[in-house]
């Protein structure tokens, strides 16, 4: 920690590491103040935050409006803007608090790569461009919380799915959120998903229907790792998801089109007849006396 004083400002830098290998780095450069209404101003000078091996600036510009206002009491705080910005990625966050009984935050997304600020899953990587609005209001017990999201040119290991639509919309209690969600690709709808997500006793709940129509199997296809690979085909059907979000009940029914996949430990690559069927449940797939044909001796 670094600071200095120049008049009546404190300027002051702090550095630090996070993430799991303490790989993250954060360098921020901040000032603290007190304005006309003799209340407390921490501005944030252009400060570098390393995520995930990339390089981000807080308030690159050099701008004035990136600082949090706030009372002594503690209890009223404005957010006037904090940016975030990678080559012409850009988040910024802004609003109001007062007390424990008035909140509106707004999450503004321009164009950020989905990779840059998703946590990395083994033999899966995202890709996308993300933009949209992450509100979040309440007026003492009348919450409004929702987001319109949409990840442009979606695409898992390389094979393109096309672009995502997401909303999400709360109740008024805070504990009951509508969740809608489209995939297309050139127009064609290919997955979809409605339905809730209820908060009850602390445990979050889903009541969802999922819908696929020929989607895409080879982006999961590093999912079978080195048991099974090339998985490929076109899945169609609908699969419900309902009960606790750590275990949920789900039943589903999937119809495939040309699909298939390879067994290395058998070196057999096997196609499936079409229209083979598909129940899926929480604990398996199970295979509806499908039809198998070995793609090199038919």
């Amino acid at each position: 920690l670094i600071n200095v004083t120049a008049n009546d400002t404190l300027f002051f830098r702090t550095e630090f590491k996070g993430g799991e290998k303490a790989a993250d780095f954060y360098n921020l450069n901040l000032y603290h103040t007190i304005n006309k209404e003799n209340n407390s101003v921490v501005g944030i000078k252009k400060s570098e935050v390393n995520f995930k091996d990339y390089l981000w600036f807080i308030n690159e510009d050099e701008s004035k409006d990136n600082k949090i206002i706030f009372n002594k009491k503690l209890t009223d705080f404005s957010i006037e803007k904090i940016a975030m910005s990678h080559k012409n990625q850009r988040m910024e966050l802004m609003g109001v608090l007062r007390d424990s009984t008035y909140k509106d935050l707004k999450l503004l997304l321009k164009n950020v790569d989905l990779d840059k600020i998703t946590p990395s899953v083994d033999s899966l990587k995202f890709e996308g461009k993300v933009n949209g609005l992450v509100n979040f209001k309440q007026n003492k017990s009348i919450y409004e919380p929702s987001s319109a999201i949409t990840i442009d040119s979606l695409s898992i290991n390389k094979l393109a799915l096309g672009d995502l639509v997401i909303d999400i919309k709360g109740d008024n209690t805070f504990k009951n959120f509508k969740v809608n969600s489209v995939l297309k690709n050139n127009g064609f709808e290919s997955f979809s998903t409605e339905g809730n997500v209820f908060v009850e006793n602390k445990k979050t709940i889903l009541d969802l229907g999922l819908r696929l129509n020929n989607f895409d199997m080879a982006a999961f296809s590093p999912l079978g790792g080195d048991i099974i690979t090339n998985i490929r085909g076109l899945a169609s059907g609908t699969a419900s998801f309902t009960g606790e979000l750590e275990n949920p009940n789900i039943v589903g029914r999937l119809y495939l089109s040309k699909a298939g996949l390879k067994i290395p430990y058998i070196n057999v690559d096997y196609n499936f007849k079409n229209n083979a069927i598909v129940d899926v449940t929480e604990n398996q797939f199970s295979f509806r006396n499908i039809e198998l044909t070995d793609t090199k001796y038919n």
